[in-house]
């Protein structure tokens, strides 16, 4: 029996509730019977662990999913850099075959405990806007932050260069990365720091300038899935998008598809179609870099325009 990556979400801030979505593969094609062991212990500080059993008797063959609730004792709350600490555990799941009682198939997962809501201003939603404010643990964040590009050109990501980066966003006050649609679905150390920093992510997938009307969208829909998967129990990831500056229609084929599949696979977070560009409109973005002008430039130019 496989187990397939879980997926454990925040149900409830304030009680600590939490959903675990485990879905199992039969090598064979043979009902699936066994013990699934779970176990959640703290990450990055002291506390007891917590653990779990559940027994599974699928009467179909092949596959099977299994989803428990519960509530996770004396939890400690994740937050954003500057609003709080960022405590996280880890997620240890396991079959263990009945007959014998041995293990065949494990996983671990990190997450954090924590709610999320994007919610419209105080103005009400608008149609053509993304008027939308960050909600995490019910206090509404002011993200403020810059764009984040691939690192290296000859695709060397090692962790130390991701932490020197990230660990100086972290000590200038940011909060907030938009993973940029021209780079990649970004790697397991920029999210594992950005979780431990407390930076939040807007991850676009790879459709800069229009791009998926000319990519294999096997290729495409494949990459999304597997990294929607991969990312979801991020505590850091807070916003899915479509791309950077397109011109895709409303009946864009593969920027639906994929908006489809972020909430397929995913489903407790937001996806903006595009950012920037015709079809983003409403989501405005410009390039801003230091110059050696003076903070009042800065102000004249972007802020009052």
């Amino acid at each position: 029996v496989e187990v397939d990556s879980p997926f454990i979400t925040t149900v409830s801030h304030e009680t600590g509730t939490l959903d675990l979505s485990v879905d199992l593969t039969a090598a064979q094609t043979a009902p699936i019977s066994g013990t699934l062991n779970g176990t959640i212990r703290p990450k990055n500080f002291e506390g007891d662990a917590y653990s779990f059993t559940y027994e599974v008797n699928e009467a179909a063959a092949g596959n099977a999913n299994v989803r428990l609730r519960f509530d996770l004792p004396e939890f400690r709350l994740w937050y954003p850099n500057g609003r709080g600490p960022q405590n996280l555990y880890t997620l240890y799941v396991q079959i263990l075959v009945k007959a014998s009682g041995r293990v065949v198939c494990g996983r671990a997962s990190s997450f954090g405990v924590r709610s999320l809501e994007m919610a419209p201003f105080p103005s009400g939603e608008k149609e053509t806007q993304y008027n939308r404010t960050a909600v995490i643990n019910r206090e509404g964040i002011f993200l403020k932050g810059a764009n984040w590009c691939t690192i290296d050109a000859m695709m060397r990501f090692d962790r130390a260069d991701y932490d020197r980066i990230l660990s100086r966003a972290r000590q200038q006050g940011l909060n907030f990365f938009r993973a940029w649609g021209g780079g990649l679905a970004e790697t397991d150390a920029f999210y594992d720091l950005c979780d431990e920093y407390g930076l939040c992510v807007y991850q676009e997938w790879p459709c800069c300038w229009d791009s998926q009307k000319q990519q294999p969208k096997d290729a495409l829909y494949e990459c999304v899935r597997l990294n929607t998967i991969r990312m979801r129990n991020h505590p850091s990831l807070i916003l899915y998008g479509g791309g950077n500056e397109g011109n895709g229609a409303i009946e864009d084929e593969a920027l639906n598809r994929i908006g489809c599949l972020t909430y397929e696979y995913d489903g407790t977070r937001s996806y903006f179609r595009q950012d920037g560009g015709a079809s983003g409109e409403g989501m405005v973005h410009d390039h801003i870099h230091w110059g050696g002008e003076k903070p009042e430039h800065y102000m004249t130019r972007y802020g009052f325009s």
